[in-house]
């Protein structure tokens, strides 16, 4: 664990460094000694493009476009690294520069078409560039003075480019992709090679913004989870740990300094935050970069700015289109110049001392033989007693080595323990940053998870609503079907009372017609009978009457004709009981 949290703190620079371009670095701060050191992180020289946060209100984090979102773009040309190892290079120089950036917040951000990438700019100009995506972030490295980045890492994978060229793509651990890989992502490299370009420019000319604290609280875990997934990998591979532990003394004394200043200004940062932990974490782990450099004789400059180291393939990221390529050989591989193809590159000696061969003693005359002698005998006394001074000055200059081995060794004890505990530290940071990688990468998927779940009950309730309208049209319709057959009934239930209401008053009308008739019938019948039986009562009285007075004519008769009479009154009452229109009938 000691060895990886070390590995993680190192940076690597290209192979093709020269040792005079590490003399110049180192030339450029080998000023700081134990006398002259910041105290606190307060006394520490800030970077020089920093804007301080600003506790101003958060403006919301808008993403960039995907790769799919940008415009088409020129697709790079592909080639490919000529030694499997230095496919390393580009990746591992990109992750030193992080390790070289620390945990400083950016130095400032800027408006691009509504989102607002950070910018982190080294002292000497070097450029790191984040912008957030869906899922999120995008990174982009820029060499000193180079508008184009050499590495561009998304979500998924990362590609590496050489004076235009697309010469290698990493997986998200930063696994090195088969060659053939590369053409079939050339166009989402194009896309970002030239999206890098306008970002670059955009940074350098477009108004400067201090980041706002609270955006800065909320992403920092998600940039530091990305380093430790680089350094978990880098010390998984035995390739890349080799090609980074090769270059671990160039590293060290290349990005000391720049750390320095930002981790200094990351304890600034967590203090003006109320993190004091996280402070005195910062400030410890730049107080660590002064005794690592002084225990290896190159103390951390004050006030000058981080190097940068040329590129794996010399002079990188200039523009890809009005530039020769460089050299390809004969397999459609990138070959470092000066340096034939298939060759192992050549890393040059440096600091050796120059050859400088003794003085040889010039050979006296023969006549000055005996005055030779004398003077021999002079030097031999003046040897032997600069003998004795020499012996005396070893022996003081002996005890001196030793006492400067002993505080030396002591030095270097207490560096170890520094270390160690900086390791531990570092081995801690890089847990939690884990963790909240996780922990955010959870939150994220919970939340994925809450929308998609908030789709799906929209979707049933729209779904719903949507029966529930069919079924109140269809409600609606069954409804108005039975309200007009409910009309229909009630007017032909009207016709129809109509229709028996006429008939009703039609058979009244028709029962009066027929009663009125047979009342007529009985009066013209009582009258007609009433007249025959007036006649017949009349006859019967003339014939009573005409009897009677025969009677009076022949009494004789009296007997005989009063039962005739007496007939003749019962026939005419039974002709007038039986007589029509007799209310008796």
């Amino acid at each position: 664990m000691k060895n990886q949290a070390q590995k993680v703190a190192m940076l690597n620079r290209s192979t093709l460094m020269t040792r005079s371009a590490i003399v110049a670095a180192l030339g450029l701060g080998l000023t700081l000694t134990a006398c002259n050191q910041a105290p606190n992180p307060q006394q520490a020289p800030p970077p020089q493009a920093a804007l301080p946060l600003t506790t101003a209100s958060a403006p919301p984090i808008v993403d960039a476009p995907t790769a799919t979102e940008l415009p088409p773009a020129p697709r790079p040309r592909v080639a490919h690294v000529t030694h499997p190892r230095e496919r390393y290079a580009y990746a591992d120089q990109a992750y030193a520069m992080s390790y070289g950036l620390g945990d400083a917040p950016p130095d400032y951000t800027f408006d691009y078409n509504g989102a607002r990438p950070w910018v982190w700019r080294s002292d000497n100009d070097a450029v790191r560039v984040v912008e957030p995506v869906r899922g999120g972030d995008r990174y982009y490295y820029y060499q000193p003075g180079q508008d184009y980045p050499y590495l561009v890492r998304d979500n998924d994978y990362s590609y590496a480019y050489d004076n235009g060229a697309l010469v290698v793509v990493y997986d998200r651990y930063g696994r090195p992709m088969p060659p053939d890989f590369a053409e079939q992502r050339a166009d989402y490299a194009g896309r970002y090679l030239y999206r890098g370009r306008d970002l670059y420019d955009a940074s350098q000319h477009r108004q400067r913004e201090a980041v706002a604290a609270a955006n800065w609280q909320a992403r920092s875990a998600l940039i530091a989870g990305a380093l430790t997934i680089w350094a978990t990998q880098q010390n998984r591979d035995p390739d890349w740990r080799d090609y980074h532990a090769q270059h671990d003394a160039e590293e060290r004394a290349y990005w000391d300094q720049e750390r320095y200043r930002r981790q200094a200004e990351a304890a600034r940062t967590y203090e003006m935050l109320n993190d004091r932990q996280a402070a005195q974490n910062a400030w410890r782990s730049a107080q660590q970069v002064q005794a690592d450099a002084q225990a290896r004789g190159q103390p951390v400059a004050r006030g000058q700015g981080g190097g940068f180291m040329p590129g794996v393939f010399g002079q990188r990221n200039n523009p890809p289109m009005n530039q020769a390529p460089p050299p390809v050989t004969a397999q459609g591989t990138v070959a470092a110049p000066g340096i034939p193809p298939n060759a192992a590159p050549a890393r040059p000696t440096y600091g050796q001392p120059p050859f400088n061969p003794a003085p040889q003693p010039q050979n006296p005359g023969f006549f000055g033989q005996q005055q030779a002698q004398r003077q021999a005998q002079v030097q031999a006394q003046a040897q032997a007693q600069a003998q004795a001074q020499a012996q005396a000055a070893a022996q003081a200059d002996a005890a001196k080595r030793a006492a400067a081995e002993q505080a030396r060794l002591q030095v270097q004890n207490q560096a170890r323990l520094q270390a160690d505990a900086q390791a531990r530290m570092q081995q801690q940071a890089a847990a939690k940053a884990q963790a909240d990688s996780a922990r955010l990468a959870a939150a994220q998927q919970a939340r994925l998870a809450a929308a998609q779940q908030t789709r799906l009950q929209e979707a049933a309730q729209a779904r719903q609503q949507q029966q529930a309208a069919v079924k109140a049209q269809a409600d609606a319709a069954r409804l108005e079907t039975a309200r007009q057959a409910r009309l229909q009934a009630d007017a032909q239930a009207r016709q129809q009372q109509q229709a028996a209401a006429r008939a009703q008053a039609e058979a009244a009308r028709k029962a009066a017609t027929d009663q009125a008739r047979a009342q007529t019938q009985v009066q013209v019948r009582q009258q007609a009978a009433a007249k025959v039986q007036a006649e017949a009562a009349h006859k019967a009285a003339a014939a009573a009457q005409q009897q009677a007075q025969a009677a009076k004519a022949a009494p004789g008769k009296d007997a005989g004709d009063k039962a005739k009479a007496d007939a003749a009154h019962r026939r005419a009452d039974r002709e007038r009981d039986h007589a029509p229109g007799n209310p008796a009938n």
